[in-house]
């Protein structure tokens, strides 16, 4: 009877490993951040205020603005370059 268990036992935790590598693998970057956050906030006296936040907000958004430019500009390859230049 404890082999039948720990058979079970050792399907189950290969099972949860499976999942949460699978996790890491398609979300890990968000687990960063959040745990970065999680520190920050702890650690630095005035990273959780509205102020600051606000001013996050605004840098993010306009670093992504210039990276989705860059993205759009690189995907498209040399036609948007010559779309300019002609």
């Amino acid at each position: 009877m404890t082999e039948h268990s720990s058979g079970i036992t050792a399907k189950r935790s290969v099972n949860i490993m499976k999942i949460l590598r699978g996790f890491w693998t398609n979300s890990g970057i968000v687990i960063v951040y959040i745990v970065l956050f999680i520190l920050f906030s702890l650690f630095i006296p005035y990273f959780f205020t509205l102020r600051n936040m606000i001013a996050l907000g605004l840098s993010v958004s306009m670093v992504s603005m210039v990276a989705c430019t860059m993205l759009f500009c690189l995907a498209s390859g040399w036609a948007f370059l010559f779309s300019i230049c002609l």
